[in-house]
């Protein structure tokens, strides 16, 4: 009887112990939930958002039939390097843009951001004709003022892309305006995974 007695007040015992221990822990669970805990996180996200991705939302038909009027992207501000908060320069570089990329970035044309695909990276060979340009491997009209331009170079400069919208009859890009700067690439697009709609490119 005294063993049974005793079994049975241990057992009572060891639930209280349990409880006692539940009740302590939710009580500093719910400590460790304060707003400076809940902040940190916050603060982290919003660095993300705003030092290595930019959300904007395709406005034109330039990149169809891969990106669609509408359609939200991420641009990872970071891919080639760091930007300068302010103007159209890079601090510090780690890569160059490749064939095939598909980069934001200002146009010469207004300043205003646009989407295209990268057919001629730097150091890419180059070649001009009558009105016609060959990058990649691949024949481009373009004006004269333009071939007349690349006509001087057989290779993009270090500094400088040949970029084509994927639908070609209804893109404004380097068959138009010739080379962009590096300096004026704000990131490369990853594929679109938010549907948040902050800002138009075109």
């Amino acid at each position: 009887m005294l063993l049974l007695y005793t079994a049975h007040h241990l057992v009572i015992d060891i639930d209280r112990k349990r409880k006692d221990n539940y009740r302590f822990m939710s009580r500093h669970a719910d400590d460790d939930l304060s707003p400076a805990v809940l902040i940190g996180p916050a603060i982290l996200l919003l660095v993300v958002l705003t030092v290595v991705i930019d959300l904007a939302w395709v406005d034109g038909e330039s990149m169809m039939p891969h990106l669609q009027p509408g359609r939200t992207v991420m641009v990872h501000r970071l891919a080639y390097g760091l930007r300068a908060p302010l103007g159209n320069s890079y601090l510090l570089h780690w890569d160059k843009p490749q064939k095939n990329d598909i980069i934001v970035f200002h146009s010469p044309v207004d300043g205003r951001l646009a989407i295209k695909r990268v057919v001629g990276p730097p150091g890419a060979a180059i070649e001009a004709g009558n009105a016609v340009v060959l990058v990649g491997g691949e024949v481009y009209d373009v004006p004269g003022s333009v071939a007349d331009r690349l006509k001087l170079i057989t290779r993009i400069p270090d500094t400088q892309l040949f970029v084509v919208g994927d639908n070609r009859d209804g893109s404004t890009d380097s068959r138009s305006y010739g080379l962009i700067e590096f300096s004026s690439v704000r990131g490369r697009i990853l594929f679109p995974r938010i549907s948040s709609i902050p800002g138009p490119v075109r």
